[in-house]
């Protein structure tokens, strides 16, 4: 294989993709899935997403749709890939010449019809031709012809072979020079008090350029009308191709109607008097969920945050009150991107606690959903749709795993702006309240996890934390309210039959723990603790799925503590600090100041 074409590929795959996310010597691999591959033996390329591939030409017809001459001069140029193409220049010759005139009758410029086809402008200066029109006012074809019948209605239409087709006709019929949607401004005074008919092309380029020339006549004439060709001659044909036909122009103007101005492509402004009158803030639970709102619920694992999300819907299509606060009524949809684990028994112990009148209209949607792939949207939507109308909460359960399931990254600002815009899409189709469960940083003072677009983007923001045995919310963020106090919720161990789950009661008059102390702790206690503390906080911390009883943990490995605590542990011997550290790890757990599972240890 000639290098060339291995360093062609090489430079044209980076410009296309960016930097290879995989490097060896035989192969590049390119995109978070990895799913595009470039061989660099015979340089070649497949991608997996489309299932297609081919040589280096193939990868640029591709990207650049270029071909034929274009194609081979963009190798050569780069690459010296082929031999360079000497361009012949075809001959090209004058087939019509189209006078443009003043009020005078003086000739002022032309528009030059060529062989093989093409238009040229030239403008005339002390009786020679100079190609261009630099310095010249634009004039309406057969001027002198429009101020001569001051009675006559005006047939715009487009080019001049159809004005003259007209004028032969008997009718009077003007164009503009340059084309399609270059009408002037500077036409405009020469219509002022006329009667103007427009025969658009049938085609969206031909009806653009009549509504632009409408609109901008509309201030000057005394009437327009349209002329339309729809269902008259083909797409792309003119007033030429409906006369050759057999066409007959006076029934086409008897089919014409009076022209009426689109509505301003401009954006809609609110004056006082609009603001004044605008409604008060609506709310789905009373003065915490705006009406149709987004709302982002967040804080650190084991924290409570789904079991507050099962509750609030369950109360809401159950047609019941949330906690005592004035709520709405419908349906409600939790997308458990995390798993259905524990889901069943959370459910036995509301219901046995809240004995609801009516079975909740509550469904669950138990796989992760691509928030950025746009097919995956609407069928979202075809799904809620199906299930029926009335939907109050959708909630998403979570940001990381609907990011994550689309290879996209909770820490760019980008891609939340995307996860927000696919929320706000949901919201606007299902006209309904959106709840987004998400993780807070590594300790409870960072706020939300990742990119602070999330937080920038929703209406509410709620932080979730857990002081035995209350669950508190305290709104941070209310776009459009003033924040409540926060609320306290007490968790009520609940027995079902072989099985416990939890339910929440509010509380009053309960004293803020926000700063309240942990459990009193030993020296090796506090020691293996603060330990903890530092490994969480440092690279060697990962975040996974623990199980569906703890749910996404970012935690450290026991191995980790190990290497830690035997350098500070004072007991004489390994054995003697092994044993220290596993007592100090089970008391830690027993106090419900750490999680442990298998070999993985994270802060409760």
């Amino acid at each position: 294989m000639d290098k060339k074409y291995i360093e062609a590929i090489k430079f044209v795959s980076q410009e296309f993709w960016g930097e290879p996310t995989l490097k060896n010597d035989d192969e590049w691999r390119f995109g978070n899935k990895l799913s595009k591959a470039v061989n660099l033996k015979d340089a070649t390329y497949f991608d997996f997403e489309e299932n297609e591939g081919g040589g280096l030409i193939d990868l640029i017809t591709k990207h650049k749709k270029l071909q034929g001459k274009d194609l081979s001069d963009y190798l050569y140029n780069n690459f010296r890939i082929g031999e360079q193409q000497k361009e012949t220049k075809k001959e090209t010759k004058v087939v019509e010449e189209y006078n443009y005139k003043d009020e005078n009758n003086n000739i002022v410029y032309q528009v030059i019809r060529l062989e093989p086809k093409s238009f040229r402008q030239r403008r005339i200066e002390n009786g020679k031709t100079i190609w261009g029109l630099n310095g010249i006012d634009p004039l309406p074809y057969n001027l002198p012809e429009i101020l001569k019948d001051n009675d006559k209605t005006i047939f715009i239409v487009e080019g001049e072979k159809d004005a003259d087709r007209l004028m032969g006709l008997g009718f009077l019929a003007t164009t503009n020079s340059g084309g399609s949607k270059n009408w002037k401004q500077e036409l405009n005074k020469w219509f002022k008090d006329r009667r103007v008919m427009l025969i658009p092309d049938n085609d969206t380029a031909g009806y653009e350029h009549i509504d632009k020339i409408a609109q901008s006549l509309l201030p000057f004439t005394n009437s327009i009308h349209l002329l339309s060709l729809a269902d008259k001659v083909k797409d792309k044909g003119d007033i030429s191709d409906y006369l050759d036909s057999g066409g007959d122009m006076e029934e086409l103007i008897l089919s014409a109607v009076n022209y009426e101005k689109s509505p301003a492509n401009v954006f809609q402004t609110m004056a006082i008097d609009d603001i004044l009158s605008l409604g008060n803030q609506n709310f789905l639970v009373e003065n915490l969920m705006p009406e149709q709102g987004m709302v982002v619920l967040y804080g650190q694992p084991a924290s409570y945050k789904s079991f507050v999300a099962i509750d609030l819907c369950l109360s809401i299509s159950s047609g019941m009150d949330w906690q005592g606060f004035d709520s709405g009524r419908g349906k409600c949809l939790y997308i458990a991107s995390e798993g259905v684990g524990g889901l069943k028994k959370r459910i036995k112990a509301w219901l046995m606690k809240n004995k609801p009148e009516q079975t909740p209209d509550f469904h669950v949607l138990a796989q992760t959903i691509n928030f950025l792939n746009q097919e995956e949207l609407d069928k979202l939507i075809k799904t809620i749709r199906t299930i029926g109308d009335n939907f109050e909460l959708i909630v998403v359960d979570t940001v990381a795993r609907a990011l994550s399931n689309a290879g996209s990254d909770e820490n760019s600002a980008s891609d939340m702006g995307s996860f927000i815009s696919a929320c706000d899409y949901i919201r606007q189709e299902i006209q309904c309240t959106l709840l987004a469960i998400h993780h807070s940083g590594k300790n409870e003072s960072s706020g939300l996890r990742g990119s602070s677009a999330l937080l920038g983007g929703v209406d509410t923001s709620i932080n979730c934390r857990y002081v035995k045995p209350h669950v508190y919310l305290g709104v941070e963020k209310q776009k459009d309210a003033e924040s409540i106090e926060e609320i306290a919720l007490k968790v009520e161990m609940k027995s079902l039959i072989n099985d416990t789950s939890v339910t929440l009661e509010k509380v009053n008059d309960v004293e803020n723990t926000t700063t309240s102390s942990k459990p009193k702790l030993g020296a090796n206690q506090k020691l293996i603790y603060d330990i903890v503390v530092k490994a969480l906080d440092s690279d060697v911390a990962k975040t996974e799925w623990i199980n569906a009883d703890c749910g996404e943990q970012t935690y450290v490995n026991i191995s980790v503590l190990e290497f830690y605590a035997m350098a500070q542990l004072t007991e004489k011997t390994t054995s003697h600090k092994n044993q220290a550290l596993k007592r100090s790890l089970l008391a830690l757990q027993n106090k419900e100041i750490i999680g442990i599972w298998n070999d993985k240890v994270w802060l409760v």
